[in-house]
């Protein structure tokens, strides 16, 4: 997520005027959150620690409203925290790319991508 300042030239803090542009991007660390979507991470990860398995999560929402970035962010969290990166793995698979190959050879080829 870039973001652009701009300064509308005033010469006191009153009266400048700041206005932020994101871009439409997904962001891929926790430094680039400008929208507080690590907080989703952070119960997602009280999810992850404290339920028992087999157990799914479902990230639901409209377009363009952080369901990449929230799993950019996830992912990077899973592979930095010790306590997660020892109970989990983090594997993406990418259900727009299955419009020309079948569910298993796509998660196939992720899962072999990802490992190695």
């Amino acid at each position: 997520m870039n973001t652009e300042v701009k300064d509308t030239g005033g010469k006191d803090s009153a009266s400048q005027n700041k206005i932020i542009f994101l871009s439409d991007e997904p962001i891929a660390h926790a430094t680039e959150d400008k929208l507080n979507l690590s907080s989703y991470v952070d119960t997602i990860q009280r999810i992850l620690l404290t339920s028992k398995t087999p157990l799914n999560i479902g990230l639901f929402g409209r377009w363009g409203v952080g369901k990449s970035s929230i799993l950019n962010l996830l992912k990077e969290r899973v592979r930095n925290d010790s306590l997660l990166k020892k109970k989990f793995d983090f594997f993406y698979l990418d259900a727009w790319k299955l419009s020309k190959e079948s569910l298993g050879q796509q998660l196939l080829m992720d899962l072999f991508h990802d490992v190695l």
